[in-house]
């Protein structure tokens, strides 16, 4: 696993990440949402994030092409 500090992270809001996380979340069933969460919970535990919204904002800030890379080592 590559180290968090050598990651270029964009800067993100706190407001900024909950909007995203309100609109990816808009018209998802319980079920869904639950399941999200328990992946969340996951990732969360894989990186050694305080909690959730740690892990969310370093997954978000990260990019996409580095979030994989990040997840795949």
């Amino acid at each position: 696993m590559s180290s968090l500090a050598t990651v270029n992270q964009r800067d993100i809001t706190a407001f900024q990440q909950r909007s995203l996380a309100d609109a990816f979340l808009a018209n998802k069933s319980e079920t869904t949402i639950r399941a999200y969460r328990n992946d969340l919970d996951d990732f969360t535990a894989f990186t050694g994030s305080r909690d959730r919204d740690e892990a969310a904002g370093l997954l978000i800030g990260m990019g996409q092409g580095n979030a994989n890379a990040y997840v795949l080592e």
